[in-house]
């Protein structure tokens, strides 16, 4: 009797953690799709991308630093906060094409963000300050 105490415990245990791990497991596949289906080429910005990062749009010539709350990204750029879609122009107006450069830098030392323009963001780049982390080419 007590064997089978033991046993039918086990299996409520085992059934349960099965139950909690296919939860699991559903739940991150349904937020890789929300941010698939969101962010689409932009992606990897989304999955490679931390706090603090410093966004290039090579098209335009625009940077701004990477902000993610909850299954959002966002571009901190002249203390306004964007969504990427809104920072990430695709028409390039000079060659009439569609599509999107753009690139994404770590810093390895602390870089005030503030103090930041375009001279001193190519400065750092290739004084190795910055790390690439991402770089994504998008045509259409």
């Amino acid at each position: 009797m007590k064997k089978h105490k033991i046993m039918k415990r086990i299996f409520s245990v085992l059934g349960i953690l099965l139950i909690a791990i296919s939860v699991w497991w559903v739940y991150f596949g349904l937020n890789a799709m929300d941010v698939e289906d969101r962010y689409g080429d932009l992606q990897e910005f989304y999955w490679e991308g931390k706090n603090g990062d410093i966004i290039v749009d090579s098209t335009h010539s625009n940077f701004g630093v990477l902000y993610k709350k909850k299954n959002r990204i966002y571009v901190l750029k002249d203390k306004q906060k964007l969504e990427i879609e809104e920072f990430v122009e695709y028409k390039d107006n000079v060659n009439n094409v569609w599509g999107f450069k753009g690139e994404l830098y770590r810093s390895k030392n602390k870089i005030d963000i503030k103090d930041l323009n375009s001279k001193s963001l190519k400065e750092n780049i290739q004084n190795k300050e910055l790390k690439l982390i991402e770089k994504i080419d998008v045509k259409y």
